[in-house]
């Protein structure tokens, strides 16, 4: 039986330089050495001991070197960009052997880059960009945030039509930066709006006529994504907690969804 995670095991981490050991050979030599990685709880491998999501199971089959993994359960998707773009600008990658792969996730998610000094040390989840520099969030409009100062209000200012535009434009704003660098990438979606338990909401109503269509061009077209590939089993209770994909669905969704889409074009 594969590892699989139990809700009290989320931990304090940035995990961008530590590599849970293989689990796999490489099935298939994509030709990239390295992987970089964002996304939320679904992307998360908060246990550096065992692989259990789809970023390392990637480089396992895949035969890449290491992740690059930017990702931090509750964030949100300007966390999501900015942790892409930092990883890329801080650190020394060669376009040619190094892929990207972005899990969006809810779009009601609010995110910062803060002092350290402002986190909340009793929450389990934070990330640091630099030394100086963390990832401060609110965890969505009915979630908890990780600071000491209350930042609620923020979600009172917002309507579904800012936060639609908002998203758009931080997508395509990495996806511009990425065309530009020369980076191969692929985007998803952790899961289809509305099908998980969550407040999550789907921009696409939302938008201006004019940025609807290309809204679902940049981020579903990758079919079908991690969490509605999972849904049937976790309704049925088969896996893990009620709403997270475990790691043998993980495992599936890699070998059968994303490895078989990068596939073609190496």
């Amino acid at each position: 039986m594969l590892y699989t995670r139990h809700p009290s095991q989320r931990r304090i981490r940035n995990l961008s330089m530590i590599q849970p050991p293989r689990t796999f050979d490489a099935e298939r030599d994509l030709g990239y050495r390295n992987l970089i990685v964002s996304g939320c709880s679904f992307t998360n491998n908060f246990n550096p001991e065992h692989v259990h999501t789809w970023p390392y199971y990637l480089r396992d089959l895949g035969g890449f070197e290491q992740v690059w993994d930017g990702s931090c359960a509750g964030a949100g998707n300007n966390h999501i960009a900015r942790s892409i773009v930092s990883l890329i600008e801080l650190g020394d990658f060669d376009p040619a052997t190094t892929l990207v792969v972005v899990m969006w996730s809810g779009y009601d998610r609010d995110d910062f880059l803060v002092d350290p000094k402002v986190l909340d040390s009793s929450q389990p989840d934070h990330y640091s960009y630099t030394d100086n520099v963390s990832l401060g969030m609110t965890g969505g409009l009915l979630g908890d945030g990780n600071l000491i100062v209350n930042v609620e209000n923020l979600k009172k200012i917002k309507n579904p039509q800012s936060r639609a535009l908002e998203n758009y434009v931080v997508m395509q704003s990495l996806a511009g930066y990425l065309d530009a660098r020369g980076f191969r990438y692929v985007f998803t979606e952790f899961s289809t709006p509305g099908q998980m338990k969550d407040t999550n909401f789907d921009p696409v109503p939302h938008l201006p006529t004019k940025l609807q269509q290309p809204f679902v061009e940049l981020v579903r077209y990758l079919t079908p994504n991690l969490g509605d590939w999972a849904l049937p089993e976790i309704k049925q209770n088969k896996h893990g907690d009620g709403y997270h994909p475990d790691a043998d669905q993980h495992l599936a969704w890699c070998r059968q969804v994303l490895l078989p889409y990068i596939l073609p074009s190496t």
